[in-house]
């Protein structure tokens, strides 16, 4: 069906039975039709449940319970970036925090595996106690 009709929109139960089905669903929305929007969908924003949509490919998360006017607002403004339910967002910035957080690896065949702190580096990001400290030592006089 995916390959026979021209899908812009598709809107993903999370919770397909057998539970885990959403996000298979989604690679595969994702993989016929790289440029249809996917919106997971769920009564729930589990961890889990949120981390799954995204890696699979979702280009937004909506809880089913949101009143009609917040999910119109949310599917209109997919012109113009990603939709997210604000009580899903949280999950996506701790992943953030704790990518930011992991120390460089070096991995079994000697490489260095790029990692939060690699990801500040090449970003030019510094914690914000060294920006603080960094910031009081142009400050002071010569």
């Amino acid at each position: 069906m995916l390959a026979s009709l021209p899908f812009d929109l598709v809107l993903v139960d999370m919770q397909l039975y057998p539970i885990g089905q959403g996000a298979a669903l989604i690679g595969d929305v994702r993989a016929k039709l790289p440029r249809a929007q996917v919106i997971a969908m769920s009564d729930t924003d589990e961890r889990e449940l949120v981390l799954s949509a995204f890696a699979s490919g979702a280009t937004g998360y909506l809880l089913s319970d949101a009143e009609d006017a917040d999910i119109a607002f949310a599917l209109r403004a997919l012109a113009t970036g990603t939709v997210l339910d604000p009580r899903a967002a949280g999950h996506l910035l701790d992943l953030v925090a704790e990518t930011l957080a992991t120390p460089e690896r070096v991995s079994t065949d000697g490489l260095r595996e790029e990692s939060g702190f690699g990801a500040c580096r090449k970003l030019e990001l510094r914690p914000r106690s060294q920006a603080a400290a960094d910031e009081m030592r142009r400050s002071l006089p010569d």
